[in-house]
């Protein structure tokens, strides 16, 4: 199991920092094949994190064989609920699109403010059969 914990300071460049920190991290933890994925629902975690604290979060990515989960953590005792968003509203879809994205979400009420976290699930590894130089074939798994 893999786990990273790092402090969110209330800035503007924060999202872009958590995203290309999964984007490096992507090909050595071994879940390039859902980056994107990964990388759309950090950024709607750390960014309502960010707003509603106003001030800090912590940002937490763990992965195992099965499961990368993206954990936020802030001082607001507000729970995120979905909203449904009109065709003129610039806001309102993050957390339908998380909701849609993950295996599972969550919201945890702490004694300081919430933890909200999701799940995504991590593909099948991929295998690959080529022939071999003595006429059998071998076996890779991505």
């Amino acid at each position: 199991m893999h786990q990273l914990d790092f402090y969110l300071p209330c800035d503007p460049r924060t999202v872009g920092s958590v995203r290309a920190m999964l984007r490096r991290l992507a090909p050595a933890w071994a879940f390039s094949a859902i980056v994107d994925t990964v990388e759309l629902i950090a950024s709607e975690l750390v960014t309502n994190a960010l707003v509603h604290s106003q001030d800090h979060a912590w940002f937490s990515l763990a992965l195992d064989d099965q499961v990368v989960c993206l954990t936020t953590v802030d001082a607001s005792k507000q729970k995120p609920e979905p909203r449904i968003a009109g065709p003129d509203d610039e806001s309102g879809r993050g957390l339908a699109l998380v909701q849609a994205l993950c295996f599972r979400f969550g919201v945890e009420h702490l004694d300081g403010g919430k933890r909200v976290w999701a799940e995504i699930a991590r593909p099948e590894p991929e295998v690959t059969f080529e022939p071999a130089e003595d006429g059998g074939r071998v076996c890779h798994q991505d």
